[in-house]
């Protein structure tokens, strides 16, 4: 029931949107294989060139991660 669409070219701070009844959701894939000292998977929450910027609840409404050792979302 999701309709999936992806932003022409890279210059978006999302990675595509999904429509689900008529609301659009902008969404940043990330992925992991990082455990840290807690034992908890670990993610990147910067983008940009030097990685520096931060994501903003103005620029995307969910991260959606990939833990590959478990292989799940």
């Amino acid at each position: 029931g999701f309709v999936v669409s992806k932003p022409f070219g890279d210059n978006a701070s999302y990675d595509f949107i999904v429509d689900h009844n008529g609301k659009l959701s902008r969404v940043q894939c990330k992925s992991t294989a990082t455990l840290d000292r807690r034992n908890a998977y670990k993610i990147c929450t910067t983008h940009g060139r030097n990685k520096q910027v931060l994501y903003l609840s103005e620029d995307i409404d969910v991260i959606a991660c990939y833990v590959f050792p478990t292989d799940s979302w």
